[in-house]
């Protein structure tokens, strides 16, 4: 009697754990899809090579990310998630800053969650020459 007592008090725990701990992820991934591998996707539409400097700030305006890039014609680039940031359940805002060519400056902000990315598109000749946008897959 004292084992099956034990038995099913250590499965209680186990349903409990599962529940508060994997079912949120499990529940995420059949109504949203599985996560997006990339933070950041910068793309140069252009013909011509660009630097690129992508910073990323808080809402504390501490900065969390700051990458330089130079890009050839039609080249991308992405940055992948971390592991904390593909299993966050959160979506948090990031106010995002691009600097193009040290010249051109551009500031948005940007939403990152499970499903969400940033792009990052340069279009050089255009009146806007750098768009930002957070795209959501699901």
């Amino acid at each position: 009697m004292k084992q099956k007592k034990k038995a099913i008090i250590l499965l209680a725990v186990v349903a409990l754990l599962f529940l508060f701990l994997v079912s949120p992820y499990v529940l995420q991934i059949i109504f949203t899809g599985s996560p997006v591998k990339d933070s950041v996707k910068i793309k140069n539409y252009d013909s011509e090579t660009h630097s690129v400097s992508i910073e990323m700030f808080d809402l504390n305006d501490k900065l969390v990310f700051k990458e330089n890039y130079t890009l050839k014609p039609n080249e991308s680039v992405s940055k992948e998630k971390s592991f904390f940031e593909k299993y966050t359940l959160k979506t948090k805002k990031y106010n995002m800053k691009v600097v193009l060519d040290d010249k051109i400056i551009e500031r948005n902000p940007v939403y990152m969650g499970w499903t969400d990315n940033a792009i990052v598109d340069i279009y050089w000749k255009q009146d806007i020459p750098i768009r930002i946008n957070t795209v959501t897959y699901n």
